[in-house]
């Protein structure tokens, strides 16, 4: 049975994994001293935040056009960084500043993979989403 790379059955920590790829990519670079020092996140519902990242994710697949070969390469990517991404966050022994150097050598390390398995088109297109979410996290933040 072929299943979408997304589909109702997706394992809740693979969805999270791949909103972290994506939060990693996208937000890390507006962190500022204010953020806590253990990168806490707002709790909130999260059966809600499951399903907007999902449906963020069936947009962006679609949008790429990606084949289930890269969904499915990209869910091992994304799944490994959120590990290595966890890691360092819950690291005691790093700083506020050493995990976020670390945090953005594994958003470089994950780009660099990820347009890899991308063709130049959705590769094109992966960085216009990734700047349009960004303006759209300046705006939220005040222009930031």
């Amino acid at each position: 049975m072929n299943r979408s790379a997304l589909s109702p059955q997706t394992p809740r920590c693979l969805l999270l994994s791949l909103a972290a790829a994506l939060l990693t990519t996208v937000a890390a670079p507006h962190l500022t001293a204010a953020t806590s020092p253990t990168f806490a996140r707002p709790a909130g519902d999260a059966a809600s935040k499951v399903a907007r990242v999902k449906e963020h994710l069936r947009s962006v697949a679609n949008e790429l056009g990606l084949t289930d070969a890269q969904k499915d390469q990209l869910r091992v990517l994304f799944k490994a960084e959120h590990a290595k991404a966890l890691a360092i966050r819950q690291d005691p022994a790093l700083n506020r500043r050493e995990k976020l150097h670390q945090l953005r050598a594994l958003r470089d390390e994950v780009q660099e993979k990820v347009q890899g398995l991308l063709t130049p088109e959705q590769w094109a297109q992966w960085l216009q989403l990734r700047e349009e979410k960004r303006e759209a996290i300046r705006s939220r933040l005040g222009g930031a």
